[in-house]
Formats: structure tokens, sequence, C-alpha cells
């Protein structure tokens, strides 16, 4: 995929409220280019996101939009395990 294809489909992932898979496109960008500039605060917000998607996992966080914030977060085994609980 060339660049601008890999920021269309992270923008359209976006819209879509799929961060996840707005992560994964973007990092195939990075992964071709590793020098390019945004690198490392990418980077540290791939680190947060996995955060959150761990901290959700393990069950930590109740409310009423736990479903609908782990269905948006990721499709991880771990979120959908905690669903099922």
């Amino acid at each position: 995929m060339n660049v601008e294809d890999i920021l269309s489909k992270t923008i359209s992932e976006l819209m879509d409220k799929r961060l996840d898979n707005a992560i994964e496109v973007l990092n195939q960008l990075f992964l071709q280019r590793p020098s390019l500039m945004g690198n490392d605060e990418f980077e540290a917000v791939k680190r947060d996101y996995q955060l959150m998607v761990d901290y959700m996992g393990k069950g930590t966080y109740r409310s009423a939009t736990r479903l609908s914030l782990c269905l948006v977060a990721t499709t991880s085994l771990s979120c959908n395990r905690q669903l099922r609980d």
C-alpha cells in the first residue's frame, strides 16, 4: 500500500470509530518509513491505547457504556472473555 492509500484507510477507520484498525493500518506506514516524523508520537499513542485495552479487558472498568467501549476498542480475546462473564 502506498502512503496515500494508508492515510486514506486510516482516516476512514477513524471516521468509523475503529481506532484499533486505524492504528494497525498506520503502523504499516511507520514500518515502511521508521524515520518518518511523528513515529515517536505514534508509538506513544499505540502504547497508551494498548494499556487502555488491557485495563478494560481485565474487567476493572465498570459502567453502562463498558460494552460499547470494549467493542470499539478491540476484538481481542481478553475483552471478549470479559464481556461473556
